[in-house]
């Protein structure tokens, strides 16, 4: 929940612009960079996920032929969130369900989070003259389809690790490359192109969404809050009321990124 929570919120943060562009030479160093291609021939066997009308979206390996492989995210109503894993089947030619996990909520509105933020980020470039497998995704808008597509040459560590996503064949993958992704994804920002420099007050707001959400809205309870903060990160404690006993709760937050260091309540 704490890795996920981070990845989310960096992700409102931080565009596509923030991340290096590729420093090749010619015409086609300016094509793959940092988003993803409006201009992209979809495998015909997408529509097998497209008529599934409780699929909201999809990472896609379109792979060379024979190889395609998906990871589709989908919810019905009142059952929740799943992943499908879709693989072509040699035999019949044609795509289908390789397996069915559970996802919780957190997870898959993370995963269509993704999605939207770099489908919606699309260039009108053309693609398909560099070497390299071929990635397609898409996202459900107003019952249709926003579909990009990719040859991850030289791509982002975003888009890079989308590719990933949709080669995963189970739900344990999808969650280490997440965490793996979150990880590499804060130091790429904090330490070589940007710093959200958090200010005090920011922090502290920050601080109270992490610990309603941990410790529930009874630590609220402990305002005001008691702040203590460095160069590198701000430290953000409770309070008990006049006469009462106890723990308090503490979360210390990084200022470059917001990223949860560390958090504990006493007894």
């Amino acid at each position: 929940m704490k890795v996920l929570l981070c990845l989310y919120f960096i992700l409102l943060v931080f565009s596509p612009a923030c991340f290096p562009k590729n420093e090749g030479i010619g015409p086609l160093s300016n094509l793959i960079q940092t988003a993803l291609t409006s201009r992209f021939h979809s495998n015909k066997q997408i529509d097998f996920i497209k008529s599934d009308n409780t699929c909201l979206g999809y990472f896609g390996d379109a792979g060379a032929p024979g190889q395609a492989m998906y990871v589709a995210i989908c919810s019905e109503k009142n059952n929740g969130y799943h992943i499908k894993f879709i693989k072509y089947n040699y035999e019949s030619g044609n795509l289908e369900h390789d397996s069915i996990s559970e996802i919780p909520e957190e997870t898959a509105k993370l995963l269509l989070s993704i999605l939207r933020r770099q489908i919606n980020a699309k260039k009108d470039y053309c693609q398909g003259v560099l070497d390299g497998r071929s990635f397609e995704f898409g996202i459900r808008q107003k019952g249709t389809f926003n579909c990009a597509g990719i040859n991850p040459t030289d791509a982002n560590c975003t888009i890079r690790m989308m590719c990933d996503i949709a080669t995963a064949r189970s739900l344990d993958d999808i969650n280490r490359l997440l965490e793996k992704w979150e990880s590499e994804h804060v130091t790429c920002v904090s330490e070589k192109f940007a710093s959200l420099n958090l200010s005090k007050e920011t922090a502290e707001k920050l601080a109270e969404i992490y610990l309603v959400n941990i410790y529930g809205k009874k630590v609220l309870k402990q305002k005001p809050w008691l702040i203590e903060e460095n160069a590198k990160t701000i430290k953000v404690m409770g309070q008990l009321p006049p006469n009462m006993h106890g723990g308090v709760a503490e979360i210390e937050i990084r200022r470059s990124d917001g990223k949860v260091i560390r958090y504990s309540h006493g007894k």
